[in-house]
C-alpha cells in the first residue's frame, strides 16, 4: 500500500496569487474574500506538494507552451471518510481519491468522432485527452499552437491524413572509441581481484557492432542537444555514454524468455573495472563515494543477466556505472534481478533501455548542466532526479522480442531517486512485497521519457513512424492490476 492523497481541485493558479502560494506541505485555508473561486471545491483546507513529489508522467504536462493540462495539484487535508493517513503501527489505509491521476480507471471517458473523416466503426486503443487538441486542428485546417500533446499520434483515427509527421533531426551524433589507454592510467581507488586477467577481458571490448542487431533491436536511440558522447558495445548491452555526465545516457539490453538469472560471486562484489576506451578524466571514481556517506553506485546493466562469467565483467565496468541512494538500490537491484526476468519469460523475451534523468526544476525537460545543483561529494558526477526504464516486446507473445514483425508493446517507468522509501508502507518488508507495486505506480509514457532526457527512441522499426508516435504516447495503467 502506498500513501495517497486527496486532489481538492483546480489549478493552483486558480486558488492562490503567485507570490502567496504555500510551500510543500504547507496548509492553506480559504477567506470569505475568496468564496466565489471555489464554487465548485469540496474542501476548506488544502496544501501544496512540490513538484519533485510528484510523479514523473505529470512533469511532462508542465511545459512553456500555450495549451497544457495538469500544471499542479492541490492536496486536501480532508478527514474521513475521504482522506487516506498513515497510522502509527504503519500500515496504511486507503479511503478515496479523485480527479488528479490520469491512469485511475474512474479518470477515463469514451471518444466518439463522426463524421466524413473519421474512420467508420473503428475502435482504437486508450490515448489521452491532449492528443485531441491536434486532431481538431487538423479537422479544422488549422496548425495548432504549441501544445503538449504528440502530433500525428492519432492518424490512425482519420481516413486521411493532413500532417504527416517526420522524425526529429539527430542533433549530437556519437563517437566510437576503441582501446585507446592504459590499465596503468587509472586510480578509481577500487579494482577487480582478477588482475591478471584484465588484459583478456580488455580485448573483449573490440567488439564492434556485432551485438547492435540484439541490443539496439528499435535503432540507436538520438541525442537531440549538443553534447559529446560515447557507443560501447559488449557481449551482453550496449551504452551510450555521456562525457559531460560521466555516465551512460542510455544503456539497451535484451534478455530471452529463457534467459538465466545467476548470483555475483562474493569476489566481485566491490569490483569495478577501468574502461580503456574512455578517457581517465571523463570516468567516475570510487574514491568518491568512499567519501559521500549518503551515496552508493549502481549499474545500468545488471550483473546478474550477463549471459557467462566473462561477460560478467563487463557489467562492472566504471561506464556501466551510476550513482545510487542505497535506499533505491533496494528498488533498481529488485527490478533488474526479479521482474525484468519475469517481464521476458511472460513476454517471450523484452528489449530493455534505461538511463537517468535530469530534472532539477522539475518542468518535465531535459536539463543542461547549469541546472544540477546536486553532485557526488568531491567529484563532478551529477545525482540524476529519476532513472527511466522502457521494457518493449512483441505485441503478440508467440514472436520473440528479437523476431517481432508485427506491433510492439512497451511499459515505461519514471522512478523518482530518492534517499528513502517513505512512499512505501512497507518499505520495512521484503522487496517482494512492495516493490512491483510501487514501479507500477509510476508507469509513463515513452514520450514522457523523451522529454525528461532529450533523447528520440525507436527510431528503426518495421512500423510506420505515426504507429511509433502511438506506441510512445501509450500509458500503460495496470488497473486490471493492481
Amino acid at each position: 500500500m502506498f500513501k495517497k492523497r486527496l486532489v481538492c481541485a483546480w489549478h493552483c493558479s486558480l486558488l492562490y496569487p503567485k507570490q502567496t502560494w504555500p510551500q510543500s506541505g504547507e496548509s492553506y485555508s480559504f477567506g470569505a474574500s475568496e468564496a466565489h473561486r471555489r464554487q465548485n471545491i469540496t474542501c476548506d483546507k488544502c496544501f501544496a506538494q512540490c513538484k519533485h513529489e510528484i510523479r514523473g508522467r505529470y512533469l511532462t504536462s508542465v511545459q512553456r507552451s500555450p495549451f497544457v493540462l495538469g500544471q499542479f495539484i492541490i492536496f486536501s487535508t480532508l478527514q474521513k471518510p475521504l482522506d487516506v493517513y498513515k497510522k502509527p503501527s504503519g500500515k496504511c489505509f486507503f479511503q478515496g481519491d479523485h480527479g488528479f491521476d490520469n491512469k485511475v480507471n474512474s479518470m477515463q471517458t469514451v471518444f466518439v468522432g463522426y463524421g466524413p473523416t473519421f474512420k467508420y466503426k473503428t475502435k482504437v486503443p486508450p490515448f489521452e485527452n491532449i492528443e485531441l487538441y491536434n486532431v481538431m486542428c487538423d479537422l479544422l485546417g488549422l496548425k495548432p499552437a504549441p501544445n503538449n500533446g504528440t502530433h500525428g499520434s492519432l492518424n490512425h483515427l482519420l481516413r486521411t491524413n493532413t500532417f504527416r509527421p517526420t522524425m526529429p533531426e539527430e542533433v549530437t551524433r556519437p563517437n566510437y572509441p576503441g582501446i585507446m589507454y592504459l590499465q596503468s592510467d587509472f586510480d578509481l581507488g577500487c579494482n577487480c581481484d582478477e588482475k591478471n586477467k584484465l588484459d583478456e577481458l580488455n580485448r573483449r571490448l573490440h567488439i564492434k557492432g556485432s551485438t547492435e542487431e540484439r541490443h539496439l533491436l528499435y535503432g540507436r536511440p538520438a541525442v537531440l542537444y549538443r553534447t559529446r558522447y560515447d557507443i560501447l558495445y559488449h557481449t551482453d548491452f550496449e551504452s551510450g555514454y555521456s562525457e559531460i555526465f560521466l555516465m551512460p545516457l542510455w544503456t539497451s539490453y535484451t534478455i530471452s524468455k529463457q534467459a538465466e538469472v545467476s548470483s555475483v560471486p562474493e569476489y566481485l562484489t566491490n569490483c569495478v573495472r577501468p574502461d580503456v576506451r574512455v578517457s581517465p578524466s571523463f570516468s567516475q571514481s570510487c574514491l568518491a563515494y568512499k567519501n559521500d556517506k549518503q551515496m552508493s553506485y549502481g549499474f545500468l546493466f545488471p550483473p546478474y543477466l550477463s549471459s557467462s562469467p566473462e561477460a560478467k565483467y563487463d557489467a562492472f565496468l566504471v561506464t556501466n556505472m551510476v550513482p545510487m541512494y542505497p535506499a533505491f538500490k533496494r528498488i533498481w537491484n529488485y527490478f533488474q534481478r526479479v521482474l525484468v526476468k519475469k517481464y521476458a519469460s511472460e513476454r517471450n523475451g523484452v528489449n530493455v533501455i534505461s538511463g537517468p534523468i535530469f530534472d532539477y526544476d522539475y518542468d518535465g525537460l531535459h536539463d543542461t548542466q547549469d541546472k544540477i545543483k546536486q553532485y557526488v561529494e568531491g567529484s563532478s558526477v551529477p545525482v540524476p532526479t529519476h532513472y527511466y526504464s522502457i521494457v518493449t516486446s512483441c505485441l503478440d507473445f508467440t514472436q520473440p522480442a528479437d523476431k517481432c514483425d508485427g506491433p510492439l508493446s512497451v511499459s515505461s517507468f519514471i522512478l523518482p531517486h530518492r534517499p528513502d522509501n517513505e512512499e512505501s508502507c512497507n518499505s520495512s518488508e521484503d522487496e517482494s512485497q512492495w516493490v512491483e507495486e510501487l514501479i507500477k505506480m509510476h508507469t509513463a509514457r515513452v514520450r514522457d521519457i523523451e522529454q525528461l532526457t532529450s533523447l528520440d527512441f525507436f527510431r528503426k522499426t518495421s512500423r510506420s513512424y505515426p504507429e511509433i508516435l502511438t506506441l510512445k504516447t501509450y500509458l500503460h495503467t495496470y488497473e486490471s492490476e493492481i
